[in-house]
């Protein structure tokens, strides 16, 4: 475990290599965990971890959507984050920063993205 500061009162209490290590704390979470993502790709492997875990009762949002919002803890999966994104997302928490190191990519990015252009298609016509 270790603490490094990211922002002026933000700090990483602990980090986790994998989601497994980090589950057994999220369960502990008075609310609904907060999982914060790098994209919407992202939040769809998380999703499916999170039910294969048999896990209902939580909140994904991406770096985006995050912007502005505070939240007591969370837990951020920031593998293939920038600095920035990294940045971002660690200064939503207000008294705990839980940081996973790896998410593994379970969808597809080719198929979303063709479901996705289809999807924008059709709005078009």
């Amino acid at each position: 475990q270790s603490t490094l500061q990211i922002g002026i009162f933000t700090y990483i209490r602990h980090i986790y290599a994998d989601l497994q290590s980090a589950l057994r704390v999220s369960k502990s979470v008075k609310d609904s965990p907060i999982f914060i993502v790098k994209d919407d790709y992202s939040a769809g492997d998380l999703k499916l971890l999170l039910l294969s875990n048999s896990i209902a009762n939580y909140e994904i949002f991406t770096v985006k959507a995050v912007k502005g919002l505070e939240f007591k803890e969370v837990f951020v999966f920031d593998s293939n984050m920038t600095n920035n994104e990294k940045y971002i997302a660690y200064t939503r928490a207000l008294v705990k920063l839980n940081v996973i190191k790896d998410l593994p990519t379970l969808t597809d990015r080719n198929e979303s993205h063709i479901m996705q252009w289809i999807e924008d298609e059709n709005i078009e016509e």
